[in-house]
Order: structure tokens, then sequence, then C-alpha cells
């Protein structure tokens, strides 16, 4: 007897789905383990919603801070009162 391929497929989401469960509590216990992130305040006025090239320079640098051991705060203008 064959099983039908929609069964099969249902049977190799669920294998993936525990194999993708395993490994992020693996990484969880990884990432656990290492160093708090150092924290670094970024004052700007240039943050999304706004737009052009200093939101874009600041987002990507933000982005990219917890990489190298920092985790950003952001302080930025209220979008209601930005120009």
């Amino acid at each position: 007897m064959s099983i039908p391929q929609n069964e099969t497929n249902a049977l190799n989401l669920a294998d993936a789905t525990t194999a993708s469960l395993a490994y992020i509590a693996s990484n969880a216990s990884i990432a656990s383990s290492s160093p708090p992130l150092r924290k670094v305040l970024v004052v700007t006025y240039y943050w999304p919603p706004s737009g052009g090239a200093g939101v874009q320079r600041w987002l990507k640098f933000s982005k990219y801070l917890p990489e190298a051991g920092w985790q950003p705060v952001i302080l930025t203008v209220d979008p209601e009162y930005a120009a």
C-alpha cells in the first residue's frame, strides 16, 4: 500500500519542523552563553518613516551593530513633528 502524495508531504513538513525547532533550541543555548551586548545610544533626526539617504545610513548602521557586540538604542523625533 502506498502513501498518497499529500500525506507524504505532510510527514516531510512535520519532520522538517521538528528539525528546525531542534536547531533553534540548540542555537538558543549557545546564544544565551555569549556575553551580553553593550548598549550604544544613537541620537538622530533621520529615522523611518522619514525618507532620504540619511535615514538609510543610520538604519543600516544600526542593523549591523549587534554583530559587533553592540545593542543600538535609538532616540529620534516624534514622526508627527518631523519636517
